[in-house]
């Protein structure tokens, strides 16, 4: 008995959908975006306002001044890892449960999560939202007015197969082309 994808199975009371203007959404994305902006909004929180966030930022922009005032740097980067791999098993847990586990199933993640970050600005919190919400539209929309553009000027070459998983690609490029340290990427930031 190998390793096999779980069929999906969503809590009884997120399978359901409902009615939001002209469409239905399962209860079960919106759940798993209401999971996520709490996430984003209890992260900022912590790096912006408390103690522990002043610190961390601190020693990321100068490290031994932040030990030399007693900030122990390595204990915060180690906590913060944490805090990052339990957001990563969050989404996974999210995410398995809406399409089924599978081994494999963080790999298409990784190069998507690391164009999002080069995106938004490597450290900014902000950025990475900004830089995800983008991508994400341009990875569904452009599929979507592509199609309906071939249809209406008759032109079936412009509707291109595959363009969707291009995207975050192609916003990299533009955005990088544009803007080197990324949308809201700080200058001397990691330099």
């Amino acid at each position: 008995m190998g390793w096999q994808s779980a069929q999906r199975a969503d809590p009884e009371a997120l399978s359901a959908g409902f009615t939001l203007f002209t469409t239905t959404v399962a209860r079960f994305r919106l759940f798993t975006v209401v999971v996520s902006v709490l996430t984003v909004v209890v992260v900022y929180l912590l790096i912006e306002r408390t103690d522990f966030g002043l610190s961390v930022r601190a020693g990321v922009l100068d490290r031994e001044m932040a030990e030399l005032v007693g900030v122990n740097i390595h204990r915060r980067f180690v906590l913060m890892f944490f805090l990052g791999a339990s957001i990563a098993g969050l989404g996974g847990v999210l995410r398995g449960t809406e399409v089924g586990m599978d081994l494999a199933m963080g790999d298409q993640f990784i190069i998507l999560a690391f164009v999002v970050i080069v995106v938004g600005g490597i450290g900014s919190l902000f950025g990475s939202v900004v830089s995800g919400l983008l991508i994400g539209e341009a990875v569904f929309l452009t599929p979507l007015l592509l199609e309906t553009l071939a249809i209406r000027t008759n032109i079936e070459a412009l509707a291109i197969p595959g363009i969707g998983g291009l995207m975050p690609y192609l916003v990299m490029i533009v955005v990088l082309l544009v803007r080197p340290r990324g949308l809201f990427g700080q200058e001397g930031f990691l330099e």
